[in-house]
């Protein structure tokens, strides 16, 4: 028998579905800005925090309160940003992140009926953050607009990079996206991997990535079986709902790809880049892949990075591709 959690972020993450389905319809500039409007957030307001933002009740709805520091210019953080106003459009990627994560949190007191019961949110804390964590991204990128967008070319570096400025998100958060449960089937017909790649003290590291289609598992994948997350990259207490992609390769050198030997040196020397390599799947057999890079930012380096798999398993050549 379900216990009150996970009822509540079952209905919190339908709630979520519901929202952004019927936001879709109407193609919105910002679908997080309909997302307020239709949460009754009255306006977003700037104030010290000892936290990155929280949520204050108000006579006909709520407020996001966002931390002062770091806001340039007191008129600005003095104003109340209302859902309306064009000011919503001045907020950085990372504050809206942070409003997406409270409206998340809205969404929970809501499935709740109000009842903000303390036994139940207390013990359930780290879960909960995490749960809203994952809702803020859908809010973010509604699945139907995702998919209208990406229209399957997510290897498209350049598309994703146009994506993400569309929808003013992150690499980051586009790409853990996909990790969801919403999305899963949503790319059958692609075998690639999608991944931001950025420097880490001198050396550049697979921040997230995303890997669809058999050969791209399971030469992208498996080989690092040893370190992969054995669970679900889920939250425990939540719904099934809740629960996400992890990938071996997150947080390893790009390095380790092994897909080519001056790939971190392109990475670090040119702005994108386009070529086919021969990868090897085995002792004898081998796929052939098409890689893509895009940087997204100098310092600290920034890469967006896509390896799409042309030609499935074969034999090897042994010789390259160019």
């Amino acid at each position: 028998m379900e216990n009150d959690i996970e009822k509540i972020s079952a209905t919190a993450w339908q709630k979520t579905e519901q929202l952004t389905a019927a936001i879709a319809k109407t193609s919105p500039e910002d679908p997080l800005r309909e997302a307020a409007k239709k949460l009754n957030i009255t306006g977003i307001r700037f104030v010290p925090l000892f936290c990155s933002a929280g949520l204050a009740k108000t006579g006909s709805g709520f407020e996001v309160v966002l931390n002062l520091d770091g806001v340039r210019g007191t008129s600005e953080a003095s104003s109340n940003f209302e859902p309306g106003s064009e000011k919503w459009f001045t907020l950085t990627n990372r504050m809206r992140f942070s409003v997406a994560h409270e409206l998340a949190h809205l969404i929970f007191l809501e499935a709740a009926d109000g009842d903000w019961r303390e036994g139940v949110f207390d013990t359930n804390l780290k879960s909960i953050e995490g749960g809203c964590s994952s809702l803020a991204r859908i809010l973010l990128l509604p699945k139907q607009m995702l998919l209208k967008a990406v229209d399957e070319q997510l290897f498209d570096v350049n598309l994703l990079n146009e994506i993400c400025s569309r929808f003013r998100v992150s690499p980051e958060v586009f790409i853990r996206r996909l990790h969801l449960s919403d999305m899963t089937g949503a790319f059958a017909g692609l075998d690639c991997v999608v991944a931001l790649v950025q420097d880490n003290e001198g050396i550049l590291i697979i921040k997230t990535c995303h890997i669809m289609g058999g050969d791209s598992k399971g030469r992208f994948d498996t080989p690092y079986e040893k370190v992969r997350v054995k669970k679900p990259k889920d939250h425990s207490s939540l719904s099934k709902h809740f629960r996400q992609l992890a990938w071996a390769i997150e947080g390893l050198p790009v390095a380790k790809l092994g897909i080519d030997d001056e790939l971190e040196s392109k990475l670090r020397r040119d702005e994108k880049g386009k070529w086919e390599r021969e990868v090897p799947f085995g002792k004898d057999t081998a796929i052939t892949c098409e890689i893509r890079f895009l940087r997204r930012r100098s310092s600290p380096l920034s890469v967006l990075l896509s390896i799409l798999v042309t030609r499935h398993t074969h034999a090897r050549t042994h010789q390259k591709l160019v």
